[in-house]
């Protein structure tokens, strides 16, 4: 009870230390979140250590109370961009080639941020689901991934998504069907509903 009553009655204040150094407000910032990365904007610092977020996706706006010690700063001035490690720690490195690379894209709605170094299940334009890292995101919305498969693959954004997010999302459906097949199926589910008019009729 004692820590929760610390977090309630928890005050404004300039900063709190983070991942990776001093959270200040405007500050952006990225955290780990049910299985992907999700980027923001530090709005103000508390005392207990946490920190109030703004998390934008898909032009949505959702403010969020992160514990400070998970949130990593975007960009070291000394070290670079804010990428992961082989083994998922957060860490930091130079940009190959500036003038075509960007340190980060946002991935498919509800999906977080797409990194450097993030391991990713990436569906290939043949149709097939492959694991893969994340090797540099171009800034043309492609995203270069290290496959076993197909190294060096070249996928858009939009056909990736993290791969802790989507073994969380495969254990809840218990494992049947690919991340594209589900997709797929609630596109013709929907075109179903909208063909007789609504969903009671389909029952």
């Amino acid at each position: 009870f004692e820590g929760l009553e610390k977090r309630f009655r928890a005050e404004k204040v300039p900063t709190t230390m983070g991942a990776s150094g001093p959270l200040i407000e405007e500050m952006h910032v990225f955290f780990p979140n049910d299985g992907c990365w999700l980027s923001g904007t530090v709005d103000c610092a508390w005392s207990n250590g946490y920190v109030s977020v703004t998390v934008l996706d898909n032009g949505v706006s959702t403010s969020m109370k992160v514990d400070g010690k998970q949130c990593f700063l975007s960009a070291l001035s000394e070290r670079g961009h804010f990428c992961l490690q082989p083994d998922g720690v957060g860490n930091y490195a130079p940009l190959h080639d500036p003038s075509c690379e960007l340190p980060f894209v946002l991935a498919r709605p509800g999906s977080g941020a797409l990194l450097r170094g993030l391991q990713v299940m990436a569906t290939l334009p043949d149709g097939r689901e492959v694991t893969g890292v994340v090797v540099s995101l171009r800034n043309d919305g492609q995203v270069v991934v290290d496959c076993e498969e197909a190294p060096g693959a070249v996928v858009a954004s939009g056909y990736l998504v993290p791969l802790e997010q989507y073994q969380i999302q495969q254990g809840q459906q218990g494992g049947g069907g690919g991340f594209l097949d589900g997709m797929l199926q609630g596109m013709l589910l929907g075109d179903m509903v909208e063909a007789v008019g609504g969903g009671d009729d389909l029952l």
